[in-house]
């Protein structure tokens, strides 16, 4: 049925939307495309599969706690890899070549973690429940991550567009000197960026881990070539954009394997990329100019 493929096109969409926010971030107030934000991912994902199947704790703890490290994760990269670089005036191509690295090593750890096997979460991890309305199935696990995603995504643009963090964050995306000269940290400020950016990658990780009941060393790679083409398709630096583009993906997706042409679904988002490059190359909500130092 049409409103279940919808349904199903949404679900996905979400999830991409909070993995694209959080790559987004930091590519849009630091200029550093941070691409071993698929590798937290996939950490993430496996923090919370084992925390709940050795440890047995309850799901919203530990996707709790896999969202702190997610963030944590990232908060480490910035002070190992990304602090150093940009202190001695390292460029964006220096940082992403480190993040290359970074991820690289980040996936052998994963690879280690769980001996290159798929993982899945112990039955029960969640109920067991589906409801059955206008023609179409959806689960509890469904709904929370929906909901979840939903509320995410909510905060995440109240906390860019109404604290005071998120209007340092976006200072520092105009012009990181004239932040310095109005007085915000830019060092606090940009550890606390690379946090949430982490902790929204996690989160995605796990949700998407629990919506598919699958865990594994590569699962966060695709994401990251998914995201960048959210944040092009929907405009550079727009959290609006990058959600709206994240949906468009996965209705792309569903809608691709429901007409048959699952196989190439990629070739199909990518393509969607491209014309955009062409005919839209600010995408969706992007500005005509963007401002950077």
């Amino acid at each position: 049925m049409l409103l279940q493929q919808v349904i199903n096109g949404i679900l996905t969409g979400s999830v991409y939307a909070l993995f694209a926010l959080g790559f987004n971030l930091v590519l849009g107030a630091l200029n550093i495309l941070n691409v071993a934000q698929g590798a937290i991912f996939t950490l993430s994902a496996f923090v919370a599969y084992y925390l709940i199947s050795i440890y047995g704790v309850p799901f919203p703890l530990a996707l709790l706690a896999a969202t702190v490290a997610g963030g944590g994760i990232n908060v480490l990269l910035e002070l190992l890899v990304f602090r150093p670089l940009r202190s001695r005036g390292g460029s964006a191509m220096s940082s992403l070549v480190a993040s290359i690295g970074a991820s690289m090593i980040l996936i052998s750890v994963a690879q280690l973690m769980s001996g290159a096997q798929v993982e899945r979460f112990p039955f029960g991890t969640l109920p067991e429940i589906q409801w059955t309305e206008f023609g179409m199935r959806i689960s509890f696990t469904q709904v929370l991550v929906l909901v979840t995603t939903m509320v995410t995504m909510a905060g995440t643009y109240i906390l860019l567009n109404r604290t005071r963090l998120g209007k340092a964050i976006r200072t520092i995306a105009f012009d990181e000197r004239i932040a310095r000269m109005l007085g915000i940290p830019t060092v606090s400020v940009a550890r606390w960026t690379f946090f949430v950016s982490g902790a929204l990658g996690g989160l995605a990780g796990v949700l998407l881990g629990i919506m598919y009941n699958s865990v594994y060393f590569l699962m966060g790679e695709p994401y990251v070539l998914k995201g960048f083409a959210a944040i092009v398709i929907g405009g550079f630096g727009s959290v609006t954009g990058v959600i709206v583009a994240s949906m468009m993906i996965g209705l792309l997706e569903v809608f691709s394997t429901v007409i048959g042409i699952g196989t190439f679904r990629d070739v199909v988002t990518f393509g969607v990329l491209f014309l955009f490059l062409l005919f839209r190359p600010n995408g969706l909500f992007g500005r005509d100019e963007e401002v950077r130092p």
